[in-house]
Parts: C-alpha cells; sequence; structure tokens
C-alpha cells in the first residue's frame, strides 16, 4: 500500500510567478487576479497532465501488455490481466501526479491547497487497496491452479490478507480526514480493544483455526467428511477464514464454523478413498436351530453344485457322511458344521473375488449369538471405493449368501410375518 506523508515545500512568492502570470499583469489585471488565473490554468494543467498520464497507461495495457499476455504461455500473467490488476495501477498515475505537482500550482491558497491533498491521499489509499486487493485475487487464482491448491488450501489467508488492508486502508483514510497522526489515532482506540476482539471474534478465531487445519492437514477441498453434531455427512466444497462449506449427500448445504474443526469431533473418511479398498463389515443373522454337523445328503448337495464344488472340493474329501473332518498328520478330529462350511466358502468366494481386496484383510467371523440368532459377519475391503459402487458390492455379494445357504441346509434368522402364522 501506498502511505504518503504530508509534504512541506518552502516555496517562495517568485518562485511561484510564472510567465502567464507576468503576462496578464502586462494586459493590467491587478496582481490577485492575475495569480488566480494563472493557478487555475496551473490546475487545469496538472489534471490535463494526470488524465494524459492514465491514458498513456491504458493504451499500453491494452496494446502491448494484452498482447505480451496473449502470446505468454503461462497462465499467471493471464490472471493478472483478468483481475485487472494492471488497470487499477494506471488509476494511480492522476493522483501522483497531482500530488507531486499541485504544491507549486495553488501551495499559496493554505485551505484551498489542504483540502485537495486530503481529497488525493484519500484517492490515493483507496485506489492503492483496490490494486493489492486486485493482486491478492490473482494470488488466490494462481494458486488455485496448483496441484497443492486442494491440500493446502489459502483462501482463508488470503481473507486474513485483506482483513489487514482494509483495516490499515480504514485507518489512514480516517486519520486523513480528522488530520490526526496514525500513532495518536491507534493509541486513542487502545482502550476499545475488548469491544474489537469480541466484534472480530469469528474472523480471529476462524484464522487461527485455519492455520491448525493447515499445519496438521485436517481438512482438504474435496474430503469426505461426517459430523454428526452438525448433521453433516458429505464433501467439503469450500474452506474459507470463517466458514467450511460441505455438500452433503442430499444436496443440502451444511456451512460450519472453521474453528469448530478444532473443537469439535468429526471423521474424515480420505484416508479411505486414498487406501487400496473400503471396509465392508456386515452380518446376517442365521438360525441357530438349522445349524448340524455335515452328512451325506449336504455333501451330495453341495458335491452338485459347480460353484461350490469350485471352492469346497478339498474340504469335502476331507470330511466323512457323519461330519468328522481329521486332520492330516495328526490324531486330532472335529465335527465340521455346515455352518463351517458355508464360512469356509464365503472366505474362498470372497478371496477369489475381483472386487474384494483381500490383503487388506478379510474374515467371514461368528459373532457371540443374540436372540436373533448367530450373527455372520463378513469383514472384507471392496475395491470401488465410491458410494454406489460399494453398496453395489454388498448387494451381490449378500445376494449370493441368500441363494446358497440353502446348499448347506442353512436358514437366516427373521421375525415372523403374517404369512408365517396359519
Amino acid at each position: 500500500m501506498i502511505i504518503f506523508a504530508p509534504t512541506k515545500m518552502n516555496i517562495s512568492m517568485e518562485d511561484r510567478v510564472s510567465f502567464l502570470e507576468d503576462w496578464l499583469r502586462e494586459m493590467n489585471l491587478s496582481d490577485t487576479t492575475a495569480n488566480l488565473i494563472a493557478n487555475s490554468t496551473g490546475l487545469l494543467l496538472i489534471l490535463g497532465i494526470g488524465l494524459f498520464g492514465f491514458l498513456i497507461a491504458r493504451y499500453i495495457n491494452v496494446r502491448f501488455i494484452s498482447r505480451i499476455v496473449r502470446k505468454s504461455k503461462g497462465k499467471w500473467d493471464d490472471i493478472l490481466f483478468e483481475t485487472k490488476v494492471f488497470n487499477r495501477m494506471a488509476l494511480l498515475i492522476p493522483g501522483l501526479i497531482y500530488y507531486i505537482f499541485s504544491p507549486v500550482v495553488i501551495g499559496m491558497y493554505p485551505l484551498t491547497f489542504m483540502i485537495s491533498m486530503i481529497v488525493v491521499k484519500v484517492y490515493l489509499v483507496v485506489v492503492s487497496v483496490l490494486t493489492i486487493n486486485a493482486f491478492f485475487t490473482a494470488i488466490y487464482k494462481i494458486y488455485d491452479e496448483l496441484e497443492l491448491a486442494e491440500a493446502k488450501p489459502i483462501k482463508g489467508y488470503v481473507q486474513i490478507g485483506r482483513f489487514i488492508l482494509y483495516t490499515i486502508g480504514g485507518v489512514i483514510v480516517i486519520t486523513s480526514l480528522v488530520g490526526q497522526p496514525v500513532g495518536q489515532w491507534l493509541a486513542g482506540i487502545g482502550a476499545f480493544s475488548a469491544i474489537l476482539l469480541l466484534v472480530f471474534k469469528d474472523p480471529l478465531q476462524g484464522f487461527v483455526g485455519g492455520i491448525q487445519i493447515n499445519t496438521n492437514d485436517l481438512l482438504r477441498i474435496g474430503d469426505w467428511i461426517t459430523m454428526p453434531k452438525f448433521d453433516v455427512d458429505g464433501v467439503v466444497t469450500d474452506i474459507s477464514l470463517v466458514i467450511v462449506k460441505v455438500r452433503n449427500f442430499d444436496n443440502t448445504i451444511s456451512s460450519i464454523p472453521t474453528y469448530a474443526f478444532i473443537s469439535e469431533s468429526f471423521k474424515n473418511w480420505r484416508g479411505m478413498q486414498e487406501s487400496g479398498g473400503r471396509r465392508i463389515k456386515r452380518a446376517v443373522y442365521i438360525d441357530v436351530n438349522s445349524v448340524q454337523p455335515v452328512n451325506a445328503e449336504i455333501k451330495k448337495t453341495l458335491l452338485s453344485n459347480k460353484l461350490v464344488l469350485a471352492n469346497l472340493a478339498s474340504t469335502l474329501s476331507e470330511i466323512d457322511d457323519e461330519g468328522l473332518h481329521i486332520i492330516p498328520d495328526t490324531s486330532y478330529s472335529e465335527i465340521y458344521t455346515n455352518l463351517t462350511l458355508f464360512r469356509d466358502y464365503m472366505y474362498k468366494y470372497l478371496k477369489n473375488h475381483p472386487g474384494i481386496n483381500f490383503e487388506m484383510g478379510l474374515m467371514i467371523r461368528a459373532l457371540p449369538v443374540t436372540e436373533y440368532g448367530i450373527p455372520v459377519e463378513v469383514y472384507a475391503f471392496s475395491r470401488v471405493k465410491v458410494w454406489e459402487g460399494y453398496e453395489e458390492a454388498w448387494a451381490h455379494i449378500l445376494d449370493q449368501i441368500l441363494v446358497v445357504l440353502p446348499l448347506f441346509n442353512l436358514r437366516l434368522f427373521q421375525r415372523p410375518s403374517g404369512m408365517d402364522i396359519h
């Protein structure tokens, strides 16, 4: 930002007297009238030079800079041009010309000179703030084109930079209008610091939260998060200084305070998305009364099914018609039940399934018996991590379970309905 200190110019009357003043006096005009006309003419000349400088800068911007931008392969200069950084810089030229030369022209009129200096200072500060703000916008857009932007967003930092910029600009404008030094004015508002902290509580907390989020890599744009306290379950679309926007899976938009991600618990599913699979952890309930030792009838049914036989051929060959399984090279034997065979079959079926990443873990386990039967849980990892594909993968596994259960002479447990009671 351009900060202008008051200019003290000790210019004598002789220095101010121009050729125009002398000529006007020769035309029998009074000294006052000659001086007024000469200074007014000089003032118009200054304004004309400032306007001419602005037009020259705009011409250079349109003709030369735009041509260079179009020919260059980089995108950063295109963004600087699109955000009108160069256009706003051109607006500084008239104000600078007036600020430098006006003391020579209207310095002898203290009130006019003081008012004009205040106006031009305010103009220069406002234009400087707008120029720097456009530069901040350009930096954000340039950074947003990088791959790093998704993992390390800087929107919060840009917003706090704008906040500081507007604050400094506002202080300079106010002190210019009231004619008070910046330091003295700031000391005067020190007593109101508690009120200022209360007013700017959310931006300050959001800034602190944003720093911690970026430093610890807690959140990125595109992350799937769940936050039960705020009823949030969706994808992060924006991270700003004060709020984080999340598009939920029902297409509603949730806005959560940035600081809440430091003070409250939430679940980020990024680890699952970046891993080799998404966990399937679901159970079906087997009727306890359907569990029995493997017998000849069950073996015959299983041997007649090609899909089951492909996964259980070796196991079935080691079980006699009474379900007795003798472990090779040992004297130990155990009774195989139809539930044991079912779990063995599902394990081998899922291990050979192309949609399951068994290297991340695979279990078909029996959980503690409940009043609803025996929970048999499928614990596996689907290679498809997208919600729709993941649910489709589980649906296919469930279909497989429902189809093969009767082959093992097993039944699912379910509450009796009207059709079950006659």
